[in-house]
């Protein structure tokens, strides 16, 4: 069943389409699709409810991935301590000693890197990005992690750390023109910072 709610203004119509299905899949399936939307208020309410019934389930992992999602959008909406709470919330769910909890404790703790990161405590980020680093799966999450850390060693001003890492990162193959400029871009500003005398062609 689809439950069809519209918002009106004096100038536009808009329409959201909310799924009355309360299944914890079918929940969560629409909390994809508003993510996928860019309605993020509606995705992290759907989460949410996703992630309670999961939990009355005993489904810790899905559980966990919904706050992980939650955190995430925390996080790119500014709300650092937020994003933050949320993934130390999942990872109270997940357990590290199962395969399965992988994938997910790696983009937990890239989160988790990103949030104490963004409030200012570089140093105690990086923790999170080693985490990361360990826990990940394939090689595009730990580029994804290795990078971030990277630029969060330059942010805690220790640049050759984040040199060392930035020079390493441009022997990777890119998807795109862009992917590789920005790495050229982060390799030659941290160059710089241990050598002024270096001048990027």
């Amino acid at each position: 069943l689809l439950l069809m709610l519209y918002s009106c203004t004096r100038n536009n119509t808009t329409t959201t389409t909310f799924n009355t299905d309360t299944s914890a899949d079918s929940i969560y399936l629409q909390a994809e699709s508003f993510l996928d939307s860019n309605q993020k208020d509606s995705s992290f309410i759907y989460f949410d409810l996703a992630k309670n019934n999961y939990q009355r389930m005993g489904d810790s992992l899905n559980a966990a991935k919904c706050l992980v999602q939650m955190a995430i959008t925390l996080y790119e909406e500014g709300d650092y301590y937020g994003a933050q709470e949320t993934s130390l919330e999942a990872d109270r769910l997940l357990d590290k000693r199962n395969v399965k909890h992988q994938s997910i404790l790696s983009y937990n703790y890239n989160n988790l890197g990103n949030a104490i990161s963004g409030y200012g405590d570089h140093n105690k980020a990086i923790a999170f990005y080693d985490s990361a680093i360990q826990y990940a799966t394939d090689s595009l999450q730990t580029r994804v992690c290795t990078n971030n850390k990277a630029v969060t060693l330059f942010n805690a001003k220790r640049f050759k750390e984040a040199y060392s890492i930035h020079k390493e990162n441009l022997t990777n193959k890119f998807s795109s023109n862009l992917e590789y400029a920005r790495a050229l871009s982060n390799y030659a500003n941290s160059r710089w910072k241990i050598d002024n005398q270096y001048i990027p062609v």
